[in-house]
């Protein structure tokens, strides 16, 4: 066995940092109106511009170092093979990277079960074995703004277990053929002694008809080699769920003008195309998020891109309980030039199973508790929001060691006619001694009113399969 070896400390060629943002709006700055959280989430994304390596004893996420390159890639040894496909047919990759990795993990947080829940992705058996180690791609997904990968590697000749160090894919992608933006970020779980598995998630801009991701992998951990493959990437699964429109509609704010020249709506995200008179992201100036007709703000989902007076925000999908919106709301608002630190309070509140329970909330507002349910696999807390600006309030789970637990996802909406949520915390136990922390932040009296422009949706004009 002829394992290449090499400093782990050693740095792939021209890494290129991601502008990839799965923070969650009420994590980036908690407790006020949405129109200021969303302030700081653009200016972040703009402003973000190196990687980051986060570990724990369940789940490693490491953000991609995107190398886009235009050289002609080294021939691949990727084959089709059935024992390897007739195995992965019996790797259940949501059981693996969410059971095994935890609840609170990026895929979760992105709201991407669907693409396993509702069999939206397409197998694809690629299968490189190098130094002794097989690298398989499981299965892809693909709906014009994202590409899934999911993957297995497994350590063919190793005796000993392996740990975080060895659970870790470097890579290098492109499009053949063309040579669009893309960004991405992924996660690797580790499933036994010599096994692991991975899912990547890429960005990208319109690719031509039949598109072809070259994933290039050099090393796996701290051995080189090469299992690099080429996978063909379809609409077939996704197209029936795909929605686009082109309201082509003009405006401005603060004397900047813009046009909302695409919306587009998939399984798992929603993507508006923004054309602007300034270059983002240097000099970007407006920020944009989207309301469903519940005047609910659909979460921010990252890898925006943008150029030469072109924007493209992602967001996620849109919800269970509004699932075809008569129409959505575009907020538009200016971004700080520099982010102001506002003053906050934090306020506990003992949960002594006495409800409801009726917290502060922004100047005006309040927050009405109405239950919490401790689950073997997880806590849900239930909420009512007196209106939209207190729909996403930054409430903390405190229990008796004084350890503090945060939301593993961002709430859900249960009700169409009031605005209750049910935020999903991790496993406590029990709710002895346990207490709800609420932090108020304080909104700046002189806050600019955004502007908000309504724009209807014709589902059946909209539809893909109908293009």
């Amino acid at each position: 066995m002829n394992l290449r070896r090499k400093n782990r400390n050693q740095t792939l060629p021209h890494p290129v940092p991601p502008p990839f943002v799965s923070q969650r709006m009420h994590e980036l700055s908690p407790s006020f109106p949405f129109e200021t959280v969303w302030e700081i989430h653009q200016s972040q994304a703009a402003s973000e511009s190196s990687p980051r390596r986060v570990s724990n004893s369940k789940r490693k996420m490491v953000k991609a170092a995107v190398l886009l390159f235009g050289a002609i890639a080294a021939a691949g040894a990727a084959v089709m093979s059935p024992g390897v496909s007739a195995s992965l047919k019996q790797i259940p990759f949501v059981e693996m990277l969410y059971e095994k990795a935890g609840q609170h993990t990026l895929l979760s947080e992105l709201g991407m079960e669907d693409i396993w829940k509702k069999e939206l992705s397409t197998t694809t058996s690629l299968s490189v074995t190098d130094q002794d180690i097989r690298f398989t791609v499981a299965d892809v997904y693909y709906d014009g703004i994202q590409i899934v990968l999911s993957y297995q590697v497994e350590y063919l000749g190793r005796t000993d277990p392996i740990t975080e160090n060895d659970a870790g894919v470097y890579y290098q992608y492109r499009i053949l053929g063309a040579r669009p933006t893309l960004s991405g970020t992924h996660e690797f779980t580790i499933t036994g002694d010599r096994t692991f598995v991975g899912t990547t998630i890429i960005n990208v801009e319109p690719l031509p008809e039949n598109p072809r991701l070259r994933f290039e992998v050099p090393r796996i951990g701290d051995i080189y080699g090469d299992w690099s493959v080429t996978v063909p990437l379809s609409l077939d699964k996704t197209s029936s769920q795909i929605h686009v429109m082109n309201p082509n509609l003009t405006s401005s704010y603060e004397g900047m003008e813009f046009t909302v020249e695409e919306i587009r709506f998939t399984p798992v995200s929603t993507q508006i195309v923004v054309k602007t008179k300034y270059t983002y992201p240097s000099e970007q100036t407006l920020w944009f998020k989207l309301l469903d007709d519940l005047d609910t703000p659909l979460p921010p989902a990252g890898g925006d891109m943008g150029g030469k007076g072109m924007m493209r925000v992602n967001y996620g999908s849109l919800p269970d309980i509004s699932p075809r919106p008569e129409f959505v709301t575009l907020v538009v608002g200016r971004s700080p030039s520099e982010y102001v630190e506002r003053k906050s309070r934090e306020v506990y509140n003992d949960l002594n199973g006495k409800f409801p329970l009726v917290l502060e909330g922004t100047p005006g507002g309040t927050v009405t508790v109405t239950g919490i349910e401790l689950l073997e696999d997880k806590t849900i807390l239930r909420y009512t929001a007196s209106d939209a600006d207190n729909q996403f309030p930054n409430l903390l789970l405190v229990d008796s060691s004084n350890e503090q637990y945060s939301e593993n996802a961002l709430p859900i909406r249960t009700s169409r006619e009031t605005f209750s949520f049910e935020a999903e915390y991790p496993p406590l136990g029990s709710t002895t001694g346990l207490r709800l922390l609420n932090i108020i932040t304080e909104t700046p009296e002189d806050r600019e009113k955004p502007l908000r422009l309504r724009i209807p949706i014709d589902w059946e004009a909209s539809s893909l399969r109908q293009k």
